[in-house]
């Protein structure tokens, strides 16, 4: 993996997370293309990350907020595969 790819896609991510614009889906998608090279803790905070923004309704709108939801479901679908690897 590229050095410090997680570290821009953490900043990328809380930077868009709660945006109503076309970032939140320009961000989800460049994450989950690169989410099998990424560090097992980034897929963990992301997916913390939604929950708190979803409950706390600081998601956005609900196009938005579908984004992130599928973002997270990418975050779990990974994580389960690397635990049955």
């Amino acid at each position: 993996m590229e050095e410090n790819l997680d570290l821009i896609l953490i900043s990328a991510f809380r930077y868009a997370l709660g945006r109503r614009t076309y970032m939140p889906g320009v961000v989800a998608d460049f994450i989950v293309k690169h989410l099998p090279e990424t560090p097992t803790k980034l897929s963990t905070i992301i997916i913390r990350e939604i929950d708190d923004a979803v409950d706390g309704g600081d998601a956005g709108d609900s196009c938005d907020i579908e984004t992130w939801l599928a973002l997270k479901t990418a975050c779990e679908r990974e994580l389960k595969k690397r635990r049955c690897e």
